[in-house]
């Protein structure tokens, strides 16, 4: 297992299929937000912590409609990269100790690199609204 053999399973197809079927209903959507803290807390997932943390944020953000203008093609990617990171059949399946989370944290950096212009709009919007807030203080 190496990256491109990751980035292939990304890009095959059946991840973005199941990211535009949870995209489309709200209640997968929801189990999908849910597994923010499974993934959290778990141990072999810690160096890419700040990553998942802003994919979350980014689609919070969108799913209650605070975030407005943001690009689908990004959302499909990051929807597919979540699902495939919580999901235990993935490349290298997450039983297999350690090992079993690489391919996770390949994908999770292969996905920030190719949103990489949608995720930095989206934290000067989240700057923003802070900066907003903190006016109204």
């Amino acid at each position: 297992m190496n990256a491109e053999n990751v980035k292939d399973e990304l890009n095959n197809g059946r991840w973005e299929q199941q990211a535009a079927e949870t995209m489309a209903d709200a209640e997968k959507m929801e189990e999908l937000k849910k597994q923010k803290g499974k993934l959290m807390g778990n141990a072999a997932l810690a160096k890419v912590r700040d990553s998942i943390l802003l994919l979350f944020r980014y689609l919070e953000a969108i799913m209650s409609k605070r975030y407005t203008d943001y690009s689908v093609w990004a959302l499909t990617k990051i929807v597919a990269v979540l699902i495939y990171v919580v999901s235990p059949l993935d490349l290298v399946p997450d039983i297999i100790p350690w090992i079993g989370f690489l391919d996770d944290i390949i994908a999770i950096g292969y996905v920030i690199s190719l949103t990489s212009e949608e995720l930095d709009k989206f934290r000067a919007w989240e700057l923003a609204q802070l900066m907003t807030k903190e006016k109204g203080m």
